[in-house]
């Protein structure tokens, strides 16, 4: 499988309109990213990505792949519309959306975007979520996680995931046994957790994004995503999760080996 350069896994992204998967390594702004196709086949591996990468997303109300760079709370040039070629691949350029993301918890935290109300969504450590005005890069709101209700788990710091379609916030755990959470996005109420089979991997700090209704958790031992497809299920007054298994991307992030 081809490598990819670079130090700690981020997030993933899906873009709609090529329908390809996004991510990178953070660190340093000459480490890669990468493209997949819905299959989990490589399309792309690109290093130097020039950014030093803490999240991509697709922003639906520009119709840009963006990010947002280490220390995006002190300079207009950590956040970005992200270029691509008429193929949706990296062409390693960007251009600064102009704001300065000052309401981000810390230089970190890797935001995640909810595009029906314009907002980010940015979780370091705790049960605390800062949400930011990606117009203003003010914090206008923060949201308590009710974590004694989830059983006081232990989260992946500086990153936090968001599904659209249950208007919940998502991240994972391996307290009491490996589960995905979701809390509801305005008030933080614990919704649900669901068990995700398969995964061995304790919470670290970033190595997890939720893109195209799918939580994707990087597994160390094996240099590699995982992605769980979570799929809720109507139950009259609540919200149930369901984990339908491992979904078989072959999203490889293997290094390149030194000489």
């Amino acid at each position: 499988m081809s490598s990819v350069a670079g130090s700690t896994p981020m997030n993933i992204a899906w873009h709609p309109v090529y329908g390809q998967y996004y991510g990178g390594r953070g660190g340093n702004s000459s480490y890669g990213g990468i493209v997949w196709s819905t299959s989990g086949a490589v399309l792309q591996n690109l290093a130097p990505i020039n950014t030093d990468l803490r999240s991509f997303f697709y922003n639906l109300n520009t119709g840009n792949l963006e990010n947002v760079t280490y220390a995006a709370y002190g300079s207009t040039s950590g956040y970005r519309a992200v270029l691509l070629n008429g193929s949706g691949l990296f062409t390693g350029n960007y251009t600064n959306v102009g704001v300065t993301l000052s309401g981000l918890a810390d230089a970190q935290v890797a935001p995640a975007y909810d595009a029906a109300r314009n907002l980010l969504y940015a979780y370091a450590s705790g049960n605390t979520v800062t949400v930011v005005s990606p117009a203003t890069g003010l914090a206008v709101n923060s949201i308590t996680l009710d974590l004694t209700a989830a059983g006081s788990p232990v989260l992946p710091s500086d990153v936090i995931g968001y599904d659209a379609i249950n208007d919940a916030l998502i991240s994972y755990t391996t307290s009491g046994g490996a589960r995905a959470l979701a809390f509801n996005a305005t008030t933080g109420a614990f919704l649900a957790s669901v068990t995700l089979p398969a995964l061995t991997e304790s919470p670290s700090n970033w190595r997890m994004g939720y893109a195209n209704d799918q939580l994707f958790i990087y597994n160390g031992t094996i240099d590699s995503y995982q992605g769980f497809a979570i799929t809720a299920i109507p139950e009259p007054g609540t919200l149930s999760l369901l984990a339908t298994g491992l979904i078989g991307f072959g999203l490889f992030w293997r290094r390149r080996s030194r000489s």
